[in-house]
């Protein structure tokens, strides 16, 4: 049986397949890949981090697509569009006590065309009563000339086995 797939998800899952170890091009493309882009990623996720620990969650919530696209999924729910992301956020870390002190980690930028990327990596967040931490996987697109934003943000957290 064939499994269907649509939307974000399959893009996802087909850049994943497609840019394994060594696959350093554009899909699609015999072009290298485009200079900066990788350093105007990374620069998105050290501008969220260093919102977050500012305690500013609007000024994190840059670095993600502003329209009712945007996908942030977790655990077992799914939230579509800015402003409901916004809302989780701001409901979820209502206090810098909340918010603690976030670290990201490992991460890995995959160009998959001039205007899609894929970055994998780490999250940590330091709070005086716990240390939650997990892994996320991020898809950027190019809206203007070099503005990278994230249009589907999956962010699992770990959790201990049960004793």
């Amino acid at each position: 049986m064939a499994l269907k797939q649509s939307g974000p998800f399959a893009l996802l899952a087909a850049a994943w397949l497609a840019t394994g170890p060594g696959c350093s091009a554009p899909i699609g493309s015999s072009e290298p890949e485009s200079e900066g882009t990788e350093e105007r990623i990374r620069s998105v996720l050290h501008r969220q981090q260093a919102a977050w620990n500012r305690g500013d969650i609007d000024a994190f919530l840059v670095g993600y697509d502003e329209s009712p696209h945007l996908m942030f999924v977790s655990g077992a729910d799914v939230e579509r569009g800015f402003a409901e992301t916004r809302a989780r956020y701001h409901a979820r870390y209502d206090s810098p006590k909340a918010m603690g002190t976030l670290t990201f980690g490992d991460l890995d930028v995959r160009i998959l065309a001039s205007d899609a990327a894929l970055c994998t990596g780490a999250w940590e967040l330091e709070r005086a009563d716990d240390r939650p931490h997990g892994r996320f996987t991020l898809l950027f697109r190019r809206r203007a000339a070099s503005n990278w934003v994230i249009v589907l943000d999956h962010t699992s957290a770990w959790t201990p086995p049960e004793s």
